[in-house]
């Protein structure tokens, strides 16, 4: 076996290895950031990231503006 295929079965035998703890990752990731959001701006901020999720996933930009607009001004409401 040459290095080069020793090392191309090695990178890709980690790449598989990795891969599914990112999904994880992002889930745990995720899910904390809606419960800060939850925490700091109530029903109003999840309503706004649902708007905006859905809006991105489905490409509606009316959707993700909305829920962008949601989130900004709860964000700058208290400087407001």
């Amino acid at each position: 076996m040459s290095t080069l295929t020793f090392v191309s079965a090695l990178s890709s035998a980690s790449a598989v290895s990795a891969a599914p703890a990112a999904p994880a990752v992002l889930t745990v990731l995720a899910v904390a950031f809606e419960q800060f959001l939850q925490w700091r701006y109530g029903a109003s901020g999840i309503i706004g990231l649902l708007l905006l999720t859905i809006g991105i996933k489905t490409r509606r930009p009316s959707l993700s503006s909305a829920g962008a607009v949601v989130l900004a001004l709860l964000v700058a409401g208290p400087a407001l």
